[in-house]
């Protein structure tokens, strides 16, 4: 799921459905690695798994720019508590996002601050770095591919920084910053260009500057900003192992993470996604590329499929040919099915979304419907705060199914909830 313009193209995080791993889909040209550049890298991860314990708070915030548009999504702040445990392995405490997780000895433990009767664990197969990519989809925090990821150098490149898998060490040199001096590392691809800013004393890394301009996520001519900060507590002695260790005492085993996110009722002016099914679809009424409208009341009698999607959005690119691989099956079958389009948080104002839309649409050869949501007033009816989303409404008005995010049996499962909508009808 990617979230909108407002809150950036790709996003920074930390979706606890894991809907799918944001690697950019163009595997970008990795750079030839400097031998010294390489070195001050390996210094860097042997002095963090050195080191009996750290505590660290680390602030990450993402830009997006392109000619005069410019979107800053809010700072993630999350905290990690890293040591060592039984047999020198590796463990943690990572807390973001109201989680408190439990890594080490095997098996990955979460808890969450809305509830205190529920945990969740589940093995880490000896990759506890790839249990946490599991759990949360999108982890930019390079703390946790020095203090989980593989031992390999290469491997470790690629985990560093989830955002840019492709990045090599292509240079190192001194810098002064603030009147203090520090080794800046630079790691490049021909899409990204990292700069990590290490005190060469202590080896800590004190900032971390990440640009992507390329790949199937960032539209040509933009620019995608991670700016990551951090402090840090280094005590004298080690962390006791009770600080690593989880009693669920009378908390009760969950069988998903989600799970443990205490949901609170929706409201009838922004109801969350899923507390739409059962309920009828919320109204409106939108103007169609080609000078027309549509009143989702005037459709009763026929399954209605809504499809938000946005230029911008690579995962919603993807999906468009396989929505109309559906629309297509829907009309051999001579199903009463309408499946429409909605452009929503499009770059641009008026005739100029309009245009960008209708250009792509052109250029791809596709032929379903749009609807141009200018507002983005159907997003918070719908209980959209991410895109691509797919909604289902029954043929009495009533949404049937709600899908987030493009998942591999897209296709097949459209098909059957669209079926199943029309099977309710009779």
């Amino acid at each position: 799921m990617i979230d909108p313009p407002k809150l950036l193209g790709r996003s920074v995080l930390i979706g606890v459905v894991a809907i799918a791993s944001f690697v950019p889909a163009v595997i970008a040209q990795s750079h030839e690695p400097d031998p010294e550049a390489r070195k001050a890298f390996a210094r860097l991860v042997e002095a963090y798994r050195e080191r009996p314990s750290v505590a660290i708070k680390t602030t990450v915030s993402v830009e997006l720019a392109k000619g005069e548009f410019h979107s800053k999504r809010p700072e993630v702040k999350a905290e990690f508590i890293l040591g060592k445990g039984g047999q020198g392995k590796r463990v943690g405490v990572i807390k973001l996002r109201g989680f408190t997780c439990y890594l080490g000895q095997g098996k990955l433990t979460a808890i969450h601050e809305s509830t205190d009767d529920a945990y969740y664990s589940t093995p880490d197969d000896d990759s506890p770095y790839y249990a946490l990519m599991n759990a949360f989809v999108q982890i930019p925090f390079p703390h946790l591919a020095i203090a989980f990821g593989d031992e390999d150098l290469d491997a470790l490149c690629m985990e560093f920084h989830q955002m840019a898998p492709w990045v090599q060490p292509t240079g190192v040199q001194s810098v002064t910053v603030d009147g203090k001096t520090l080794t800046s590392i630079r790691m490049t691809s021909d899409y990204d260009d990292m700069t990590i800013l290490v005190d060469p004393k202590t080896q800590l890394i004190q900032s971390i500057k990440l640009l992507i301009t390329g790949g199937d996520l960032v539209e040509p001519g933009a620019t995608l900003t991670y700016r990551h900060a951090f402090s840090y507590e280094t005590p004298r002695e080690p962390y006791d192992e009770s600080t690593f260790a989880f009693d669920p005492g009378d908390r009760q085993a969950a069988d998903m993470l989600l799970a443990l996110v205490a949901r609170t009722p929706a409201t009838k002016e922004s109801p969350r996604a899923d507390d739409l099914i059962g309920r009828p679809a919320p109204a409106f009424v939108l103007p169609t590329a080609d000078g027309g409208e549509v009143d989702l009341q005037q459709l009763r009698g026929r399954v209605v499929v809504l499809d938000f999607w946005a230029t911008w959005c690579g995962p919603c690119r993807q999906g468009l040919p396989l929505l109309h691989d559906v629309a297509d099956w829907a009309s051999a079958s001579a199903l009463p099915v309408d499946i429409l389009t909605i452009n929503i948080w499009e770059h641009g104002q008026g005739e100029a979304r309009l245009e960008k839309a209708t250009k792509f649409w052109q250029d791809k050869g596709f032929s379903l419907p749009i609807l141009m949501d200018y507002k983005g007033e159907t997003a918070a009816p719908y209980g959209i705060d991410g895109i691509p989303v797919t909604v289902v409404i029954r043929a009495d008005g009533v949404v049937h199914a709600h899908h987030v995010g493009l998942s591999p049996d897209y296709v097949e499962s459209l098909k059957s909830e669209i079926n199943g909508a029309l099977a309710a009808r009779e």
